[in-house]
C-alpha cells in the first residue's frame, strides 16, 4: 500500500510517467553543500561566509505548498539552504524548514547526505496533507474554504440586511463544525449570537446586531477574494482564529522536528531508506511509490506509518506539552528573517484606535495614517542583528523599500510571528505588538525580501516567486496620483503616494529614476543567486498535489483551466549556479513579469 491514500496522489505518479518526468542521478553533490557546526557549536556571526545560499520567499496564502516543492528542488542541486527570509504566509514555510532542519536526522548529516534529507522532508510536506487530510493543521484553509462555498450555496450572502438573524444562524452552524475546532476567530462566534463586548453599536448605543452579521459574511468572503478596496480590513474581526492556527501548525512542526512522540526509529527507516541520490528530481508522488534503498517497503509507506502513529499519540494526549516548536524562538538553527508592515509611534496608533472606534459604530473609518507611519518591521535572528540593521539602515537611500526598514529585534517566539505576519487585513484586525506604540497591520510590505538576506551575508539568494504584475491586494500598477484614481490595495488604503509606490514596488525603472526595491532585488538575485519563476497563481484552491508539481520544477501540470503548463523555470547570471554540473534543468527565458526586469 502506497502511503499516499489519496486516489489522486496515484494518478499524479502516472501523470508524471506520461509526462516522462526522469528522476536525475547525478553524481555530483549538491554545488554549495559543505560540513555545518556540529550540534552545541556557537552559530557564526553573519559576513563569515557560513550563508552559502539563502531563500527570499515570496507569500502567497493557500497556495502555500508551492514554497515546498521549490525549496525542494533548489535543495537537491544546490544544497542546504542556510538562511530564508519572508512574511505572511512564508513565515509558516520557515516555522516547517526550521524545523525540519532541527530533526536529528538531518543535523547530524553531513555533506550531501543532509541536502537529501533536507530536501526529503521538504517533499514530504504533500504526503502530510494527503495523509493528514481531515486535520487541522494539513487542510484547515481548505476548510473554511468550504465553508465560503457552502454558504454561497445556501443563499446567504444573498439574504437581505433584515434577514440577519437567519444568516446568522446559518453561519454559526457552518462555522461550529468540528473540522474547525480551534480555527475560528471566537470573537466572530460571538458576533453571530450577539454576545460579543467589541463595542459595535448603534447611533443609540445599542449592540447593533444586524450591522454585526454583515461584517461576518464579508469576513467570510474574503477567505477567496483578498481585496482591499476600502479601509474596513483593518479593522474587521476575521474567521480565522491565528492562535489556533498557529497551535495547530505546532503539531505539525514538532513532527518535523522529531519532537515526542515520534517515533525516530521509525523516521530513520524512513529517512535512511528515502533520502538518496537516485531520487533527486523526483517529486514527493513519484518518492511515495519508490522503494527505499534499505529494503523496509515503499518510502510512502514508511513515512505514513510514522506520521500516523505520531498523530494517534498526539490525539490521545501523548505529547509532552515541552519541547515544542511554538515556543522557541524564531531563527534560532536555521537564520529566518520575518517581516511584517507595521504603524509605528504613539501618533499612528492613536489614529488606528479612532479610525476602529469610528468602523465599529458603522462609520467611515477615515484613518488618515501618514504612510510614513507604516514601516517594514523584520524579526531578525540575533546572529545577524548587527550586520543586517547596520546594512539595511546605510541601503536607506538606494529605494523605498529600504527606507522604511524597522528592526523589530531577536527575541521573538515563533507563536509571536505566527500570529502576526500572516493575520493580512481582511483575513484579521491588526495586531498589537508594542501597547501604545507598534501594531502589526500583516506581511504584506516585502514580498521581495532578497534585500535583507544580502545585508545579512548570504553568498547567493534565491528568490522564489510567481510571474505577473504586483497583486492588486496590494497596490495597482499606477500611477495612482491621477485625479480619478479609486484606491486599490492595502498600501493604498494606509496613504501610500505614487512616488513611494514608485520606489517601494515599480516593476521597472524609467529614465532618470532610481531603481525601485523590487527592481534591486530582482537584479541582486539574479546576478548573484537567482530567480525561481512559477505560475502559481494558474492553479486552484482544489489543486494542491498539481501547485506543488509545477513549482517543483515538473512540466506539463494542468492548471485550473486544464492548460498544461511548464515547470518552474530558473533565473540566474551567477556562474556558479547557471553552469554547474549538478544545476536545475529548466532555464529561464525572458522576459517574464514579475520574474524579470524590462
Amino acid at each position: 500500500m502506497v502511503s499516499v491514500r489519496a486516489s489522486r496522489s496515484i494518478a499524479l505518479v502516472s501523470l508524471i510517467a506520461a509526462l516522462g518526468c526522469k528522476v536525475r542521478n547525478p553524481d555530483a553533490a549538491g554545488l554549495l553543500s559543505e560540513e555545518t557546526v556540529t550540534e552545541g557549536e556557537p552559530q557564526a556571526p553573519a559576513g563569515d561566509g557560513s550563508l552559502k545560499v539563502c531563500a527570499a520567499v515570496r507569500g502567497n496564502g493557500h497556495y502555500i505548498l508551492t514554497h515546498f516543492g521549490a525549496l525542494a528542488r533548489i535543495t537537491e542541486h544546490y544544497g542546504k539552504i542556510d538562511a530564508l527570509a519572508g512574511g505572511s504566509s512564508s513565515t509558516v514555510t520557515m516555522f516547517m524548514h526550521e524545523s525540519m532542519a532541527m530533526n536529528p536526522l538531518v543535523e547530524s548529516a553531513q555533506g550531501r547526505d543532509k541536502d537529501l534529507r533536507m530536501a526529503l522532508l521538504l517533499k514530504s510536506i504533500l504526503g502530510y496533507v494527503e495523509v493528514m487530510k481531515n486535520t487541522p493543521e494539513a487542510t484547515g484553509i481548505t476548510n473554511l474554504i468550504s465553508v465560503f462555498q457552502q454558504a454561497q450555496a445556501q443563499g446567504i450572502f444573498a439574504l437581505s440586511e433584515s434577514q440577519y438573524k437567519k444568516a446568522a444562524e446559518d453561519l454559526s452552524a457552518l462555522l461550529k463544525n468540528p473540522k474547525l475546532k480551534d480555527l475560528v476567530n471566537p470573537n466572530v462566534l460571538n458576533m453571530l449570537a450577539n454576545t460579543d463586548n467589541l463595542g459595535y453599536l448603534d447611533a443609540s448605543g445599542k449592540q447593533n446586531y444586524p450591522y454585526k452579521v454583515n461584517e461576518v459574511k464579508a469576513s467570510l468572503q474574503s477567505i477567496v477574494g483578498f481585496k482591499a478596496l476600502d479601509q474596513k480590513i483593518f479593522f474587521r474581526e476575521g474567521i480565522i482564529s491565528f492562535p489556533g492556527l498557529a497551535r495547530a501548525l505546532n503539531r505539525m512542526a514538532n513532527f518535523y522536528a522529531g519532537y515526542q512522540p515520534t517515533n525516530m526509529a521509525k523516521m530513520t527507516d524512513f529517512v535512511e531508506g528515502c533520502a538518496v541520490e537516485k531520487l533527486v528530481g523526483a517529486p514527493w508522488p513519484a518518492v511515495a511509490a519508490a522503494d527505499a534503498v534499505n529494503g523496509k517497503g515503499k518510502c510512502g509507506k514508511l513515512f505514513e506509518d510514522v506520521l500516523v502513529e505520531y498523530r494517534k499519540a498526539v490525539d490521545d494526549g501523548k505529547a509532552p506539552a515541552k519541547p515544542s516548536r511554538l515556543t522557541e524562538t524564531v531563527g534560532a538553527t536555521v537564520p529566518s528573517i520575518v517581516s511584517t508592515a507595521v504603524l509605528k509611534g504613539a501618533n499612528a496608533v492613536k489614529k488606528y484606535e479612532a479610525a476602529r472606534t469610528n468602523y465599529r459604530l458603522d462609520k467611515t473609518p477615515n484613518f488618515d495614517v501618514d504612510f510614513n507611519e507604516v514601516k517594514f518591521g523584520y524579526w531578525i535572528p540575533q546572529r545577524l542583528q548587527e550586520a543586517v540593521d547596520a546594512g539595511m539602515r546605510a541601503g536607506g537611500g538606494e529605494d523605498g523599500k529600504l527606507a522604511k526598514f524597522e528592526n523589530l529585534g531577536s527575541n521573538a517566539t515563533w507563536e509571536e510571528v505566527l500570529k502576526a505576519s500572516p493575520a493580512e487585513p481582511g483575513l484579521s484586525p491588526a495586531v498589537e505588538l508594542k501597547k501604545g506604540e507598534l501594531v502589526s497591520v500583516g506581511g504584506w510590505s516585502d514580498l521581495s525580501p532578497v534585500q535583507v538576506l544580502e545585508t545579512a551575508g548570504c553568498d547567493k539568494v534565491v528568490y522564489v516567486t510567481r510571474r505577473q504584475a504586483e497583486s492588486t491586494f496590494l497596490t495597482s500598477p499606477g500611477p495612482i496620483d491621477a485625479p480619478d484614481h479609486v484606491r486599490v490595495g492595502v498600501a493604498e488604503q494606509l496613504n501610500m503616494q505614487e512616488s513611494q509606490r514608485k520606489g517601494i514596488y515599480e516593476l521597472k525603472t524609467a529614465d532618470g529614476d532610481k531603481p525601485s526595491g523590487f527592481v534591486n532585488a530582482i537584479v541582486g538575485a539574479t546576478e548573484r543567486g537567482g530567480v525561481w519563476c512559477t505560475d502559481w497563481n494558474e492553479y486552484g484552491d482544489a489543486q494542491p498535489g498539481e501547485m506543488y508539481l509545477h513549482s517543483y520544477g515538473i512540466d506539463g501540470i494542468p492548471d485550473a483551466k486544464g492548460v498544461a503548463r511548464p515547470g518552474a523555470v530558473f533565473f540566474t547570471k551567477d556562474p556558479d549556479l547557471a553552469s554547474s554540473q549538478n544545476a536545475f534543468p529548466n532555464k529561464g527565458q525572458g522576459p517574464i513579469v514579475g520574474c524579470t526586469v524590462p
